[in-house]
């Protein structure tokens, strides 16, 4: 290979990291803070908690999903304290305008929100996910449902 074309493939790979270590959605505004949902229809059938902190810090310990760019740790909100589940990651997706939130491991809910564009507000679908159910039980619709979370001060704060 030329040295010129080693020299644009490390360039690009260097481009490509930076962007993907950002806390925030291409020229988007921050996210890291906390959201809270609308409580509503749909996060009632959904199981939404109060809210979910966005953090700044990479999610280790979870290769399957830390793998992916700019996967970030989230906390998810209740009136007895930050919980793990059922959120524990976010991370801007590609068109950058937009973030998921779910859980690591896979399963509890996953939500595809886009972000206004102060950051003030998420606003986008949410999907129960998973197919554990008693034996027997029939299978629960896992529609789509709408989802908003406004950002407001964490309670740590």
């Amino acid at each position: 290979m030329r040295p010129h074309v080693i020299l644009t493939l490390a360039a690009a790979a260097l481009t490509s990291a930076a962007c993907a270590g950002n806390a925030a959605p291409p020229g988007g505004p921050e996210l890291p803070g906390c959201y809270y949902a609308e409580r509503n229809e749909a996060a009632r059938v959904l199981g939404l908690p109060w809210g979910i902190e966005l953090l700044t810090d990479s999610l280790t310990g979870w290769p399957a999903i830390q793998q992916l760019a700019g996967v970030r740790q989230a906390r998810t909100l209740t009136p007895a304290g930050p919980q793990d589940h059922p959120f524990g990651y976010w991370r801007p997706l590609a068109a950058g305008d937009s973030v998921e939130l779910g859980y690591p491991g896979g399963g509890a809910v996953l939500l595809e929100l886009a972000v206004s564009a102060d950051g003030h507000t998420l606003d986008g679908t949410g999907r129960a996910l998973g197919d554990a159910r008693p034996i027997g039980a029939p299978r629960q619709d896992t529609a789509v449902a709408p989802v908003i979370l406004r950002q407001a001060r964490c309670p740590a704060d």
